[in-house]
């Protein structure tokens, strides 16, 4: 089943892509992901409960910083209640910033640190209005931040649920899949040991 990018940007040393795909069947199915070079990324894939059919994305957003920094984040003003906000971060190994750690309030979602930094997590945005979503670096490396919102069906606006599913191997992907329950609080399950994350491929 073909999925749906949502945006894909590229910032001082790496580039996020996010992806999407509405009402997957249940059962288990191949993700297949093509490059059109060889290069090192990172991928993560997760489901969601909760979503809304109709118009599953909300507001997004995207901030780079440049080597030297600490910190990175994105200003999202969410545009429902109850939404879910996805974070994706990149890092440069090479400039010495280490681990990514996400800020306060998110909830880890995978990283991996084969030849660069990777960190995915969500936020939930109880409320209409304006998030910081942020992550860190215990040194000074390029950081780069992309955040989407996940937008609840309708049934009482209730707070889209996570399943989480880690996986390594390769592909500037992070694929939501939603379907249609809704349920009170975000609850997120690891259903792999494998620690890596999201949307990341390198821009040169």
């Amino acid at each position: 089943l073909p999925l749906t990018r949502v945006r894909r940007d590229t910032g001082m040393e790496r580039s996020l892509e996010t992806w999407y795909l509405i009402g997957a069947p249940s059962g288990v199915h191949p993700l297949a992901l093509s490059l059109t070079a060889a290069v090192d990324f990172h991928y993560n894939w997760a489901s969601y409960g909760g979503v809304s059919q109709a118009a599953p994305i909300g507001a997004t957003g995207f901030t780079s910083m440049p080597l030297g920094s600490s910190y990175c984040g994105v200003t999202l003003t969410s545009s429902v209640t109850n939404s879910m906000l996805v974070a994706s971060y990149a890092s440069d190994t090479g400039g010495g910033g280490g681990a990514i750690v996400i800020g306060s309030g998110q909830v880890d979602e995978g990283n991996d640190s084969g030849g660069f930094f990777t960190q995915c997590a969500r936020l939930g945005a109880f409320t209409q209005a304006s998030y910081y979503v942020y992550a860190r670096l215990a040194g000074t490396a390029a950081l780069e931040a992309q955040v989407v919102e996940l937008v609840p069906e309708l049934c009482g606006n209730t707070l889209p649920s996570a399943t989480i599913t880690l996986s390594s191997t390769a592909t500037p992907t992070h694929t939501v899949t939603p379907t249609v329950s809704c349920t009170a609080t975000p609850t997120a399950t690891p259903s792999s040991s494998t620690t890596a994350t999201a949307t990341q491929s390198p821009t040169g």
